[in-house]
C-alpha cells in the first residue's frame, strides 16, 4: 500500500455552552403565580461505578417562592453517545424541601428499565427497536447494569400550590439560558468513576506500537497535548490521536476526544482520512504516566494502537 484514500467531509459543529457564575446570583423575579426550584448546591453529581450502591445525585434545593406543591423527577438515560435511549420515565415526587434532594442509581434504573436502539443518521443499516430482538434494546433494571459513560438526563416538572404544572419551557429566557441561575428543571449527570484530571492533562509524546498496516508502526509525535473538555467529568481531548501516522501520505495531526472510564480509555468518534471509531478499550497507567488509544479508520480499514507518554 503506497497510497491512502482521503475522505473529504464537512464538519458538523455542535455548540455546547457551559458557564460558571457568582454563587450568590439569584433567579430573575418570577411571575406572580410562578413556581421554581433552585439548586443552591450540588453535593454529589456522579453515579460512581466503583461504589455504585453508595453513590447518588444529591443537591441542596430551595422552593424559591414557597409555592411548590411537588417537584416531580423524570429521567431519560442514553448510552453509547445516544445510540441507545430510554423513554422519559417518572422517578418520584418530592414534597419536602427542608432536606436535600437525593436520587440513587437504583431509583433511576428501576424507573427506566429499557434503553431502545435509535436510528443513526450516519448508519442506514441500524434496525428499529424491536421488543422481540435483543440486539435492539438494553435492559437497565438495577444499579449494577450501568456502563461507563451512561448519560442521565433529569427532565423535571413542578406543580405549584395553585395546581398549575410548570415545565422547563416555562422559564424566562434569562433563566433558561443562564447556568448561573441554577434552575432545577434540567439536570445532567453521568455514570463513571472519578477521573484524575491532574494526572491525565498535560504534554505527551506518542508512538504507534501496533497496526494492521506496517507503514504506521513506529510513527511518532513529540508534541501532543491532552486537555480536559466537555461537560462529562471524564472526557479529554488529545491534539493528535494518530502519532502523525498519516503524515507520509499528506496527512497531519488529527485531534480526538476520549473517555477515561475507570482506568480504561474509549476514543470517541472522530476523523482522520475517514471516519474513526474506537477499537479498544485502551489503558491508563497513572504510575508510569502513560495511556493508550486504539482506533479503527473505517475508510481505509486501518487500525492503530498509540502509546502516549507524559513528558
Amino acid at each position: 500500500m503506497n497510497k491512502l484514500k482521503l475522505y473529504f467531509f464537512l464538519p458538523l459543529l455542535l455548540l455546547v455552552g457551559v458557564a460558571c457564575e457568582d454563587e450568590d446570583k439569584n433567579p430573575v423575579p418570577l411571575p406572580p403565580n410562578g413556581a421554581m426550584i433552585l439548586i443552591d448546591e450540588v453535593v454529589s453529581a456522579l453515579f460512581d461505578l466503583d461504589d455504585i450502591s453508595n453513590s447518588r445525585y444529591e443537591a441542596v434545593i430551595r422552593d424559591v417562592a414557597n409555592n411548590v406543591a411537588s417537584y416531580d423527577i423524570l429521567v431519560q438515560v442514553s448510552r453509547q453517545n445516544g445510540r441507545f435511549v430510554s423513554d422519559v420515565s417518572f422517578v418520584k415526587s418530592v414534597t419536602n424541601f427542608s432536606s436535600n434532594l437525593v436520587i440513587t442509581p437504583a431509583e433511576v434504573a428501576a424507573a427506566v428499565d429499557t434503553l431502545k436502539l435509535t436510528e443513526d443518521a450516519d448508519e442506514d443499516d441500524i434496525p428499529d427497536y424491536n421488543p422481540n430482538d435483543p440486539t435492539t434494546y438494553i435492559l437497565l433494571g438495577d444499579e449494577n447494569e450501568y456502563e461507563g459513560g451512561d448519560r442521565i438526563n433529569f427532565i423535571n416538572e413542578i406543580v405549584g400550590v395553585n395546581g398549575v404544572r410548570y415545565f422547563a419551557t416555562d422559564q424566562s429566557p434569562d433563566l433558561a439560558g443562564d447556568p448561573g441561575q441554577r434552575s432545577g428543571f434540567r439536570i445532567t449527570i453521568f455514570a463513571a468513576c472519578p477521573s484524575d484530571e491532574g494526572a491525565i492533562v498535560g504534554d505527551y509524546t506518542s508512538e504507534v506500537i501496533a497496526s494492521n498496516f506496517a507503514g504506521f508502526i513506529g510513527s511518532t509525535n513529540d508534541d501532543v497535548i491532552v486537555e480536559k473538555v466537555g461537560v462529562e467529568p471524564f472526557r479529554y481531548q488529545v491534539s493528535d490521536h494518530t502519532a502523525l501516522a498519516y503524515e507520509p501520505f499528506g496527512g497531519t495531526e488529527y485531534e480526538g476526544d476520549f473517555f477515561d472510564i475507570c482506568g480504561t480509555t474509549f476514543l470517541q468518534p472522530t476523523r482522520s482520512f475517514g471516519n474513526v471509531v474506537d477499537n479498544g478499550p485502551g489503558t491508563i497507567d497513572l504510575v508510569n504516566n502513560t495511556f493508550t488509544l486504539l482506533w479503527f479508520e473505517t475508510f481505509n480499514g486501518l487500525t492503530g494502537e498509540v502509546l502516549f507518554t507524559k513528558k
